[in-house]
């Protein structure tokens, strides 16, 4: 009779990698700061904030993230104008449209069935009905909504300033972006049940004209066609944002608005009206940063990142910062577009550092590892993006910072880390 052997099983016991820290991780007990040798604390400046019930809320001790998509961290911003969840108010204009229906609860919020008439006609269109004649020139505006395929494409449409329109032309069935006039940032992602978050926004350059949405169904043609009474989308969850003058746009968190004013949302600096989206228990931090700590400090960190704008409109020369261990831009993590518009991942020990290219796309999932400490050849750090590794790089200061560990710092666009992915092992994994 064949029998296994023991001692093989051990060894491929012994070459599993597990990690020393994971998040999220059970708190509990004293943790030492391993500097210092006092007990630890790693505390985010100011009150937190998040939000509940679409209402920014402070946050007490140890209060579960609101958001469960990851550790997001946000800029604050405006909604640029009050929404309503009915798609059936005096808000709404409707061109060659049925009356909008319930279809069912989505994410806690409505989502209404939207049907065309049965004219022939170009523009099945659900519009804007009042303009945002206040916005300043060259301000860049989006709007964001949820759509689920009934039959229909979408064509997301804003008039600009000098009188023309800028256009994006999104297939809510494969969750593909067909056309796009230029000038337009615009995203379209899987959020689950067959819905997709749809993301549009440009600049509306200077004129007479009062800038104003709207979205077209469209029969993939792109041109007149006569509607068949039933066809259309199923769309809910409307949001509409001012990104400011020659501004970044960037795709929203959506959260209910049932307001007469504009609403501040969370914001990597603390405040009444905006505050940190992301949310981890003290324990946690101080584990995590005690792992990037001196004296000869060494590890490896795996983590998924995404970003809620394209590369191509986040200006050259800014950084963004993933994870900093000495709260700036020196070191640790961070993406950055440089002066000749080339965007690069890199890992810095504060003095040294090694990076990939890699360009951003909108909500793209971004895998990162992260390793330092004693390499054959001497301390080294490297970085690994999406399987690319960098060459090995010096790692001459043997830690990554005496500073608390900060998540987004400085942000100018969103980020988060997707759940589940930001793990710690006690070497590095070469």
């Amino acid at each position: 009779m064949k029998t296994s052997n023991p001692l093989k099983r051990d060894k491929y016991k012994i070459s599993i990698k597990r990690p020393i820290s994971a998040i999220p991780m059970i708190s509990g007990g004293i943790v030492k700061d391993v500097i210092a040798g006092v007990n630890a604390s790693c505390t985010i400046s100011g009150t937190r904030y998040g939000i509940v019930n679409g209402v920014v809320t402070a946050f007490g001790s140890n209060v579960p993230p609101v958001e469960d998509a990851g550790l997001r961290c946000c800029p604050a911003f405006s909604q640029l104008a009050k929404m309503t969840e009915t798609l059936t108010d005096a808000s709404w204009g409707k061109s060659n449209l049925l009356t909008p229906t319930l279809y069912e609860v989505f994410q806690g919020q409505n989502i209404w069935n939207l049907p065309e008439n049965t004219t022939a006609s170009a523009y099945h269109i659900l519009v804007q009905s009042v303009g945002f004649s206040t916005v300043l020139d060259n301000s860049v505006i989006g709007m964001s909504i949820v759509a689920k395929y009934d039959g229909r494409k979408i064509l997301f449409a804003v008039a600009a300033k000098d009188g023309t329109y800028k256009t994006c032309r999104m297939n809510i069935l494969t969750g593909a972006i067909e056309s796009n006039s230029g000038g337009v940032a615009a995203s379209i992602a899987p959020i689950g049940s067959g819905y997709y978050r749809l993301f549009f926004a440009a600049n509306i350059l200077t004129g007479a004209t009062t800038p104003s949405f709207n979205i077209q169904y469209d029969n993939g043609a792109g041109n007149q066609y006569t509607g068949n009474g039933v066809s259309g989308a199923y769309i809910g969850q409307p949001t509409y944002i001012n990104f400011g003058v020659n501004g970044i746009p960037f795709t929203p968190p959506y959260f209910p608005n049932n307001t007469n004013n504009p609403i501040a949302v969370v914001s990597e600096a603390g405040g009444a009206s905006n505050g940190t989206s992301f949310d981890l228990e003290d324990v946690n931090l101080v584990r995590l940063k005690n792992a990037l700590r001196g004296p000869n400090a060494q590890g490896s960190m795996t983590l998924s990142v995404s970003f809620g704008s394209d590369g191509a409109w986040i200006p050259n020369s800014t950084t963004i910062n993933i994870l900093s261990a000495n709260n700036s831009n020196a070191a640790f993590v961070k993406a950055e577009k440089d002066s000749g518009g080339v965007v690069k991942f890199t890992f810095s020990d504060g003095t040294n550092s090694v990076s990939v290219n890699k360009n951003i796309a909108a909500n793209e999932t971004i895998n990162l590892k992260l390793d330092w400490g004693t390499h054959s050849t001497g301390q080294k750090i490297r970085i690994t993006v999406n399987g690319v590794a960098s060459s090995l790089g010096s790692f001459a200061a043997g830690s990554l910072g005496p500073a608390d560990l900060v998540m987004g710092y400085g942000l100018t666009v969103p980020m988060w880390i997707k759940k589940g992915s930001l793990k710690i092992f006690s070497r590095p994994i070469w």
